[in-house]
């Protein structure tokens, strides 16, 4: 991929994921995430921009993350060039593409390029997207986006780590423990599935940071923090996904 067309990619306001040309400044992608489709909601939906009415929304709001990985997207294991992007406070989701090669970037291949999204629909847990991912190996030899599960959930209120593999969500389905992994710290609560309610104690996880401390280019710890003021690691060094847990015996690490 050496000679490939160099690109710069940004979330907006307008509900897009821009992929611009760094050597003239075209626009050769714009990805708009589904869950920004709204019929039911005049004030939230992607149509909310065209009211006489409107007032800022953030929409894809969050910086993405670019890694390469060596992944089976339906055609076999190859490595691909994989963006993860989300919507920050636009909206409680998460999304991968595939960028590999921006000559391809069309309509006809948009099944190619949008590999899945993640969303509150999902997955209760997740909240607003604040989180930027991090991508990378993961000890059971999946590849894998990371991230806090971020704010006002409507779930259990509790602040969460998700590890989604990218393989995961090809098919438009998410089942937990096999397409993804959830992490709970145990801390928070909610009411009426309603973090704004005054008697819920909602916690969220901010933005992780993965670790490879044994040097072979897996990940083996991940760090976060949380509304609550707690540091947590998390140990993800096991081969099976079943004993990633919450390090120091789901203590805080401060």
């Amino acid at each position: 991929n050496i000679n490939r067309a160099e690109m710069v990619y940004l979330g907006a306001n307008d509900g897009m994921l821009h992929g611009f040309s760094a050597a003239d400044g075209s626009e050769t992608l714009a990805y708009i995430p589904g869950n920004l489709f709204s019929s039911g909601d005049p004030l939230h939906g992607l149509h909310y921009l065209t009211d006489p009415a409107y007032t800022h929304r953030f929409y894809v709001d969050l910086a993405s993350a670019v890694e390469d990985v060596y992944i089976n997207t339906g055609t076999g294991t190859y490595w691909h060039t994989v963006l993860v992007g989300g919507e920050r406070a636009g909206g409680k989701g998460v999304f991968a593409l595939d960028i590999t090669n921006p000559a391809t970037f069309s309509e006809a291949n948009a099944s190619q390029i949008a590999l899945w999204e993640f969303t509150n629909n999902n997955d209760a847990d997740l909240g607003f997207s604040f989180s930027k991912p991090s991508i990378g190996l993961m000890p059971n030899g999946r590849w894998a986006a990371i991230i806090g599960n971020g704010y006002n959930n409507t779930g259990d209120g509790q602040a969460k780590l998700f590890i989604l593999f990218l393989d995961g969500g090809l098919d438009g389905v998410w089942t937990p423990g096999t397409d993804y992994i959830e992490i709970s710290t145990g801390i928070g609560s909610i009411v009426n599935n309603d973090c704004i309610d005054p008697t819920s104690d909602c916690n969220g996880l901010s933005t992780p940071l993965a670790a490879d401390i044994t040097g072979d280019h897996v990940i083996d710890r991940i760090y976060a923090s949380d509304l609550k003021g707690n540091m947590w690691a998390f140990d993800v060094s096991n081969s099976s996904a079943a004993n990633w847990t919450v390090a120091y015996s789901g203590q805080p690490l401060f």
